[in-house]
């Protein structure tokens, strides 16, 4: 279980740090603001937690509040789609949810036009808040990948992944697809069984869009953990799978 040792919020262009001195897994943070500084309007409350391993992870998708004297319902969110290229889809609207003064990522149903999407491709999604009064608020970047999977019936959209691990569980090739790599090259992927033991450990040079796979065959049933490190030791993302 990861320790949380920064609890980070922010509100739209705000950004609010809470240090614990002592790491846990259970935490909270009181948040005061000086309502002067924040315009009126539709805002979006973010929180991400970094781990004793110096490792960001989202806690929160994006909380969407409007801000203002009497706060008008949000109605709904609109979005678009963006590759690597900078290239911008159209802009689409849901309102599938109930309108409020509050409204998380989570109540929505998002279409996503996967025809035009490369399979273990990273795109780039915008999204913001719109209320009864037709006020707009700042769009809110998150980051997708698709992943056409082979067995089943349908197709994965997996939002901000660090590692994508596939497929899950595996028998006897697992691979893996670093999504938040801002700059590739050597690496070491190590797999850790139930009990911290070491189980395998491989050093690849990994490019950015790129995966890589590793033998599981020889691994007996269980749960595993999947972590990558830089040459000089600094742990870059992790993730779990199954062995069957």
């Amino acid at each position: 279980m990861t320790h949380v040792i920064i609890l980070q919020l922010r509100i739209g262009q705000f950004s609010f740090d809470g240090a614990f001195p002592s790491p846990s897994t259970d935490v909270t943070m009181d948040l005061e603001l000086n309502a002067s500084t924040i315009a009126d309007g539709i805002h979006y409350l973010e929180a991400s937690a970094r781990s004793a391993n110096g490792i960001w992870s989202h806690i929160s998708r994006g909380t969407f509040f409007s801000y203002s004297f009497a706060p008008p319902d949000i109605r709904a969110l609109e979005y678009y789609f963006e590759d690597e290229s900078g290239a911008a889809g159209p802009l689409l609207t849901v309102n599938n949810f109930t309108p409020s003064r509050t409204v998380t990522l989570d109540s929505a149903t998002f279409s996503i036009p996967v025809s035009s999407l490369v399979n273990l491709k990273k795109y780039f999604i915008y999204v913001r808040a719109v209320d009864e009064s037709g006020n707009r608020g700042f769009f809110m970047k998150d980051t997708i990948v698709y992943h056409a999977i082979t067995i089943g019936i349908r197709d994965q959209i997996l939002l901000t992944p660090e590692l994508m691990v596939f497929p899950n569980p595996a028998s006897e090739m697992v691979s893996i697809k670093l999504v938040t790599l801002d700059h590739p090259g050597d690496l070491f992927v190590r797999i850790f069984d139930e009990t911290g033991r070491i189980a395998n450990e491989e050093k690849f040079s990994f490019i950015e869009n790129d995966h890589f796979s590793v033998d599981a065959s020889t691994l007996v049933a269980g749960v595993y953990r999947i972590a990558i490190y830089t040459a000089s030791g600094k742990p870059v993302a992790r993730a779990t799978f199954v062995k069957k």
